[in-house]
């Protein structure tokens, strides 16, 4: 019997199910599942399973986010699902010492996506909700898990997704006010410590007069009056005016007042009287009184022989008060002598100063409402806290409640609470929301869609992508870059900082580095055995992460397994896992002194992944096959038997197929260098043929078993191959 042998001692060749089986090395793998190439060249065996980490994060629960923050003060574990009532989406966060959950927002819409970026020792929280696209109100979680709603996204936009990129983060795919801008990217500010400074030394005007520019005895606003006047042009509102005119009563005495108006009373705590051109008309005794009726009057103020006046003399009276009042009348009881009239030139009811204006360096990223702090320049010493009641965009002004306060040149203005801290500020509508000068609008790719599904940064750009469409911005503008869109966030990862990788929205995973401009369709090889079978649905719930240089895209449930591919950058290679546990979301940390992978999953439960010898308690299977090899010999020919290498593999069936045939089971291997003769029984016997499968199967809960290589031993059953069918 001339029985030869093939050595198969190297399966390092991949799984490649793209290629035609003439072109490929006979000891490669072309099927499988959970499936990892050794750390020995040319072995293979089964990947490591998964453990549960802490508590279950709740109670079968689907995430809908989850991320490892990195604190400066060490790392933690959040994830985004559903709270038990399915009313809102809610975040809660992992203590990395008990393993125990803690909500800290609970109020998200239910349904929601939810996404995290790091970024100056916080965490910025954003996302949109599953069924309307509609952008979540942004929040910002410290390293002591304080959440706001406020501190570095005052003024954000609700937005899907954020990334940073030259020191400023941007909000994409945005909602502003209550319009919708599904193609815009948002920048931040670069981190300030004081937002600007003050322009000049500058003084805080303290004090007001309440009373407007009368035009006539109701116009603009409020309501002026008098017990008499001498004729309708030195009526009240004369008194009123602003203007080198006057109000003359036919009479030696008299009262003027001012009504604010309904729901605008004012605590006055001065006036002001101008006296007369004829000094002998001037008031001589009067008294100042406050009402908010018009009938009931509290004397506020009074003046009794008040020394001799100068021609149009203006004097001020102060006097306690912190009472509003609607209205001011002042009483004169006597005049200077004349015996016929008594005039006024103004009158005026003053108190602090409601806004005053102080200007600054730039008003770029201030805006009404803002709380602020002033600190003399290169100090901690504060001299104001400050609300901002308006801002002048065109002379870099804003508008303060007024105090009696001064600055000098360069004074520092913080963002209230934040002397010493770094701080991002937002402004969407500098000059206008419609064209506000900090957004980049993602332009139109090969269809109209173009709603931003991705950001990411890379070799110091950042690109954006929508459904079918790519662009990059270099800081000047955002430049559209190919037609090859990204179907979500969730699958776009960057491996080893120079490669992009992402699925697009037919199935297809792509690579690109953006430093060499190398790009290419990497999942060829896994088309036929997975990505064919997946759904637009499973396709948009699809999940990457990353680890060490390998990308995992978990796919769900594909032909009734859980199942996830990976992809290898070194060994340029495509594997494929089936799962015990869903990997929903896929996160990285260094909790344990190694950067780990662990997966968010569907059963409410975290897990540490590439751990331990099952899935949390589940039995893992494998299977394993090589490729058609001919054995470099062309002719018929009947197996004959394998010497087979192996560890830990006991049970593990193995299973021959001829000239693509089907399988059947020739033996199981018992010990680690195993003989095993094919066997000549009706059930077992193989056919007679050139081109020959083999594969291995089997399910453990044990050490990986790990097939190191194989010798093939058959006998030809012909001289040469045209001899067939003679």
């Amino acid at each position: 019997m001339n029985v030869r042998p093939y050595p198969q001692l190297d399966f390092s060749g991949a799984i490649q199910n793209a290629s035609s089986w003439l072109v490929k090395r006979p000891n490669e793998l072309v099927n499988g599942f959970n499936v990892v190439f050794n750390d020995e060249i040319g072995s293979f065996r089964r990947r490591y399973g998964c453990e549960q980490v802490g508590d279950a994060f709740a109670t079968n629960k689907t995430p809908r986010g989850g991320h490892t923050a990195r604190f400066s003060t060490g790392s933690i574990r959040m994830v985004a699902c559903n709270n038990s009532g399915d009313t809102f989406t809610i975040v809660r966060a992992q203590d990395p010492d008990t393993g125990a959950w803690s909500t800290i927002i609970s109020d998200f819409p239910v349904n929601s996506e939810v996404f995290f970026f790091d970024y100056l020792d916080e965490v910025y929280v954003t996302g949109y909700v599953r069924a309307t696209g509609e952008p979540l109100t942004p929040r910002n979680i410290d390293n002591t898990l304080n959440v706001s709603t406020s501190r570095n996204i005052l003024n954000m936009p609700a937005a899907h997704y954020i990334a940073e990129w030259n020191g400023a983060l941007y909000a994409c795919n945005v909602k502003v006010g209550s319009v919708r801008y599904p193609d815009r990217a948002y920048e931040s500010s670069p981190p300030l410590g004081a937002i600007t400074y003050v322009r000049a030394d500058q003084s805080l005007d303290v004090e007001e007069n309440y009373v407007p520019t009368m035009t006539s005895n109701i116009l603009p606003s409020g309501t002026s009056s008098a017990s008499n006047e001498v004729n309708p042009g030195e009526g009240a509102w004369r008194a009123f005016d602003k203007a080198a005119t006057e109000w003359t009563a036919n009479a030696t005495s008299g009262w003027i007042q001012y009504d604010f108006g309904s729901g605008n009373s004012r605590i006055v705590t001065s006036y002001a009287v101008t006296g007369a051109g004829e000094i002998n008309r001037s008031p001589h005794t009067f008294n100042l009184a406050g009402s908010n009726n018009g009938s009931s009057w509290t004397t506020l103020d009074t003046q009794t022989a008040v020394p001799a006046w100068t021609a149009s003399e203006r004097r001020v009276y102060a006097f306690s008060n912190t009472t509003a009042y609607r209205y001011y009348r002042v009483t004169i009881s006597s005049n200077k002598g004349n015996g016929s009239y008594t005039t006024l030139g103004e009158l005026e009811f003053i108190g602090l100063a409601i806004s005053t204006p102080l200007e600054v360096d730039s008003v770029r990223y201030l805006k009404a409402g803002m709380a602020i702090d002033v600190y003399t320049k290169g100090t901690d010493t504060k001299v104001a806290d400050l609300t901002i009641l308006s801002v002048d965009k065109a002379t870099d002004t804003i508008y303060v409640v007024g105090q009696e306060l001064s600055f000098g040149d360069n004074d520092e203005i913080w963002l209230d609470g934040r002397k010493g801290k770094r701080t991002i500020l937002w402004n969407t509508d500098y000059p206008t929301t419609e064209d506000a000068e900090f957004f980049l609008s993602m332009p139109t790719g090969i269809d109209s869609d173009n709603a931003i599904t991705a950001v990411i940064k890379s070799n110091n750009r950042l690109v954006l992508f929508a459904r079918n469409s790519r662009a990059k911005f270099d800081g000047q503008t955002l430049k559209p870059t190919g037609a090859v869109g990204c179907i979500s966030m969730r699958t776009l990862q960057i491996v080893e900082d120079d490669w992009m990788i992402w699925l697009d929205a037919r199935g297809n995973i792509h690579a690109r580095n953006d430093a060499s401009g190398q790009q290419e369709k990497i999942s060829k090889a896994i088309k036929r055995p997975v990505m064919q079978y997946v759904t637009q649905a499973a396709l948009a719930d699809a999940s990457a992460g990353v680890i060490d240089s390998t990308y995992k895209l978990y796919l769900g449930t594909v032909q009734g397994s859980k199942v996830r591919i990976c992809y290898d950058f070194d060994s340029n290679t495509w594997t494929i896992e089936h799962l015990g546990r869903a990997a929903n979301i896929q996160i990285t940390d260094e909790s344990t002194g190694y950067v780990k992978p662990y997966f968010l999953s569907d059963d409410g439960k975290i897990y540490i992944d590439e751990t331990g010898n099952t899935d949390a308690g589940l039995t893992i299977a494998m299977e394993a096959e090589s490729g058609k090899s001919a054995y470099e010999d062309y002719r018929r020919k009947k197996l004959y038997g394998y010497l087979i290498f192996s560890e830990n593999a006991a049970g593990m069936k193995v299973m021959v197929a001829v000239d693509g045939d089907q399988f059947i089971t020739v033996g199981e291997i018992t010990e680690s260098v195993h003989w095993m003769p094919i066997s000549e029984q009706a059930d077992k016997k193989l056919p007679v043929g050139t081109a020959i499968n083999t594969k291995f199967a089997g399910s453990f809960k044990g050490d990986p078993p790990k097939i190191e290589g194989m010798i093939p031993y058959y006998v030809p059953q012909e001289d040469v191959p045209s001899e067939r069918g003679r």
